[in-house]
């Protein structure tokens, strides 16, 4: 009888199937960000878990977009301006907590801090995050750290000066023009630039200020520069005058974003838009079958796009071998 009861208890219970996990999805509402939250969620969805995919009212400061046409982001933001949930994105926030989610994937970076304060304890996943290290959910001495992780779209510093020094061996002084916004990105490339012979000199810079800023470039005796994404320093006539000093200088400009180079830039390393959603998705499985986000933490983009300017090239004086254009993107003729 004993044998009898447990069987039958064995058989009822291998019928019961346990009830997925609920994933929250969190995306502002610019049409960039719709591409790659849809892939998140149907790759989720077909793994098994149940989404929800909320949507952020407009917000006055946002953090950048993924990109698009292989290209990384194209401008940073503030970034996390208001960390209580302003009044019309309450009931986004609501919404999410009645939802009951075992985690939250956030896009972006204003996302990523809503969540992580207004729905405590949740573990969060964050993707389309530009210049990450200066987010203040991954500040060293912030208790959010612990359960958040996720894939910016900053290319790993060691890899880009590593690229950089391919492409340009006689480099010595690279220009960064970073603003309060962008300053832990920018510091995160001396050392790497150190170890391949290359002094990162960092210059602040802001919409306002950028024609001096151009002038510390010259007074500092840099032979090359590298734009990162922040829209504190970068609108369209700022890139124009930074590619000109580039072209009058004859130096090398590296953007983050290949549609700067098919515009004049010289190169540009940045991440495979459809690779960061399946990292994030990775990431995802990961946290829920137990990896702490802590462990996990910050990951870069594994996945890089090169592109060059070969008319650029020619005219800043740099050749490239046939072996390293085969590896790019090309923009302009030789």
């Amino acid at each position: 009888m004993t044998f009898l009861i447990l069987g039958f208890a064995l058989s009822w219970s291998s019928g019961v199937q346990a009830e997925p996990q609920r994933i929250a999805i969190i995306r502002p509402s610019e049409e960039v960000y719709k591409e790659p939250v849809d892939h998140i969620k149907d790759s989720l969805t077909r793994a098994g878990y149940t989404c929800l995919v909320v949507e952020l009212p407009a917000l006055p400061a946002e953090g950048a977009g993924p990109g698009s046409g292989g290209g990384s982001a194209t401008t940073s933001a503030p970034g996390e301006s208001d960390l209580a949930a302003p009044r019309e994105t309450e009931r986004v926030v609501q919404q999410v907590r009645e939802y009951g989610p075992t985690l939250i994937v956030a896009a972006g970076a204003n996302a990523a801090a809503l969540v992580l304060h207004a729905v405590p304890k949740v573990p969060v996943v964050f993707c389309a995050v530009p210049n990450a290290l200066d987010r203040s959910f991954l500040a060293e001495d912030t208790p959010l750290k612990s359960r958040v992780t996720g894939v910016t779209t900053d290319v790993d510093p060691k890899a880009q000066i590593e690229w950089m020094r391919r492409l340009s061996p006689k480099l010595t002084r690279l220009g960064v023009l970073y603003s309060e916004n962008s300053r832990r990105t920018a510091e995160a490339l001396a050392e790497p630039g150190k170890a391949k012979g290359i002094s990162v000199v960092l210059i602040p810079a802001g919409k306002e200020t950028f024609a001096a800023a151009i002038q510390e470039l010259n007074a500092r005796r840099c032979d090359g520069a590298l734009m990162i994404a922040d829209a504190h320093i970068y609108n369209s006539p700022n890139a124009q005058a930074l590619l000109l000093w580039g072209l009058r200088g004859r130096k090398p400009v590296w953007s983050f974003s290949a549609n700067l180079v098919k515009a004049g830039a010289f190169a540009a390393l940045s991440a495979e838009a459809d690779d960061l959603s399946d990292q994030t998705v990775e990431l995802v499985k990961k946290v829920i079958s137990g990896e702490k986000p802590e462990k996990l933490g910050l990951q870069y983009p594994r996945s890089l796009q090169r592109a060059v300017n070969r008319q650029t090239a020619k005219l800043i004086g740099i050749s490239l071998e046939n072996r390293l254009l085969d590896e790019m993107v090309t923009f302009g003729r030789d």
